[in-house]
């Protein structure tokens, strides 16, 4: 099988310098059943599909190149490749997602994959998994930073795509146990407050903030605003009193 292999690679090649490309692709096919795992012959029908634009060919390739594969890094290399071909070259958005996510199953920090998943994710509008991803980037990161940006990506996914307000209060809250005087996260949370009436939770962030604000006038206007929510719709008079005291 090595020699007839061999001699399938030189007559390939030959074929191929010639421009005869049927001819060179019928020499490796029948080397291939043959060999049906010589990386040798997928990595040349590879390129001959690559060079005559065979795409549904070099898709095959990468998925055999995937399954010969002897470890998980090679394999999710090659999964990416074939996910890509499917993407770029042949519009099936579907497949490339499936491919895209064993990729990463096969190496779960696989960033061309990861960020591949992410745009692909949020161009079908597929928002859960979307949610799923950045769950999994907080769960690998230790930057705090980090983390903040991504509770307010998922905070703003539930908001603006999903419509899930309970939800998108939920992320913040776990930002704010990450930094718990975090003002841009305090600010967003107020937002959701105000506009689902929940004025009791409302005047408890504003009151927070009127604490963490290092600027004396935006810590009177938050206390202005205070007092008047507790007024008119909490009904709360002592706490109106204080918040203008």
């Amino acid at each position: 099988v090595g020699e007839f292999v061999a001699m399938s690679l030189r007559l390939g090649a030959i074929s191929e310098e010639l421009k005869r490309f049927d001819a060179a692709e019928a020499i490796f096919r029948t080397a291939l059943t043959r060999s049906p795992s010589n990386l040798a012959l997928l990595s040349v029908m590879g390129r001959l599909y690559f060079h005559t634009q065979n795409w549904e060919g070099l898709f095959g390739i990468y998925e055999a190149e995937a399954q010969a594969a002897v470890d998980s890094r090679q394999r999710a290399d090659r999964l990416f490749r074939a996910a890509e071909v499917a993407e770029l070259r042949l519009n099936q958005i579907d497949r490339s997602i499936d491919l895209y996510e064993r990729s990463v199953a096969q190496a779960p920090g696989f960033l061309p994959a990861i960020s591949a998943l992410k745009r692909l994710y949020e161009k079908t509008n597929r928002w859960s998994e979307l949610i799923g991803r950045f769950e999994v980037d907080c769960l690998h990161t230790h930057d705090r930073s980090q983390q903040l940006e991504l509770f307010h990506k998922i905070c703003s996914i539930y908001d603006e795509r999903l419509g899930d307000i309970p939800k998108a209060v939920d992320a913040l809250k776990r930002a704010l146990e990450i930094e718990n005087d975090h003002l841009p996260t305090l600010d967003r949370l107020a937002q959701l407050y105000e506009r689902s009436t929940q004025w009791q939770a409302l005047l408890e962030v504003l009151e927070l903030q009127s604490q963490k604000v290092g600027d004396i006038h935006q810590s009177v206007s938050l206390l202005h605003k205070c007092a008047e929510l507790a007024e008119k719709h909490l009904d709360d008079r002592s706490r109106a009193i204080a918040a203008w005291q």
